[in-house]
């Protein structure tokens, strides 16, 4: 009897305690999820070598947590290619000849997708001709690099990469070159080539489209060589003797370097390195003096100015 008693006890225990649990739980609460609004502004960027889509994420309240991405070809039936987080994809599996259309759906959780957004139809129609007598040149303010321009077409694009043919989905320019021109500063301490596209906007301005890139041209920095300093001046000052010049043209320009000769017939050499455009001599020997600067680049020296001359009497 004590134990039937006990065990009662402790089922009497069990199914309070769990009556008081129940009793603080909040009611159950129901998660009613959507399907995401459309995508906007899809622009489709074609090359004969790949296309690149992008697109904005949708404004509504839910959130898209992937796009699925369509495609048909030559008129055929669209079948999903790819799904991907971000608003941009780029389709490298074409060929030249063929017509592609798009879409871009954006998806939420448990499959439910928002409507079907169609990007417009691009492909062999679309090919523009090959820029030519694409060319470069080192001025004072850059790189310049320079084509012949082609006629019914929007602008141009221009592409940089560290690398020969690997150039990057983006181009240096922000808006389209409606000329045959385009001038940077790059980096002077490493190669660079350049590539050039003509491209063509559709009349609503989505559809984007790029021809073959141009043959590439490429700058070093030993390509960066000074010009000749000028305005060459001196004059003596107690226990030395000043140099100045003008300043070079060339933005690139690293600093100077200073020569003197001693006598009518004495060999020039390096007596220092400014980065001003005055340099003192606080060691001159007496006698005839003759002084010339040259400008530093990158990676080459330009060449020495004019000669001065001086006959240093000592302090």
């Amino acid at each position: 009897m004590r134990l039937r008693a006990s065990r009662t006890l402790i089922v009497l225990v069990a199914l309070s305690l769990s009556l008081a649990a129940c009793g603080k739980k909040a009611p159950p609460r129901w998660v009613v999820r959507k399907a995401p609004d459309a995508v906007t502004d899809v622009r489709v960027h074609y090359r004969p070598d790949q296309v690149l889509l992008q697109w904005k994420a949708p404004e509504g309240k839910q959130a898209a947590e992937d796009y699925a991405l369509y495609r048909a070809k030559d008129g055929g039936e669209p079948e999903q290619i790819a799904v991907v987080k971000g608003t941009k994809y780029i389709d490298r599996d074409i060929v030249p000849l063929g017509a592609y259309t798009y879409e871009v759906v954006a998806r939420a959780g448990q499959g439910m997708e928002g409507p079907r957004v169609p990007a417009g139809t691009v492909g062999a129609r679309d090919a523009l001709p090959l820029p030519e007598a694409v060319s470069i040149s080192v001025e004072p303010d850059g790189v310049v690099i320079t084509w012949k321009t082609i006629l019914d077409i929007s602008g141009f694009n221009v592409y940089r990469s560290a690398e020969p043919g690997r150039f990057p989905p983006a181009p240096r320019n922000p808006v389209l070159i409606r000329d045959g021109r385009y001038e940077e500063m790059p980096d002077t301490d490493k190669p660079y080539y350049y590539m050039v596209r003509a491209a063509m906007l559709s009349t609503d301005g989505d559809l984007f489209v790029e021809g073959p890139g141009s043959a590439p041209v490429s700058v070093a920095p030993e390509d960066f060589v000074p010009s000749m300093p000028g305005g060459m001046d001196i004059a003596p000052t107690g226990e030395k003797v000043v140099v100045f010049w003008n300043e070079n043209p060339e933005r690139w320009v690293k600093g100077y370097k200073v020569y003197r000769a001693v006598g009518k017939g004495g060999e020039f050499i390096e007596i220092g390195t400014p980065m001003s455009l005055a340099f003192p001599d606080r060691n001159p020997p007496k006698g005839i003096l003759r002084y010339r600067v040259s400008a530093l680049g990158p990676a080459a020296e330009g060449p020495m100015s004019e000669t001065v001359e001086i006959e240093y009497l000592g302090p």
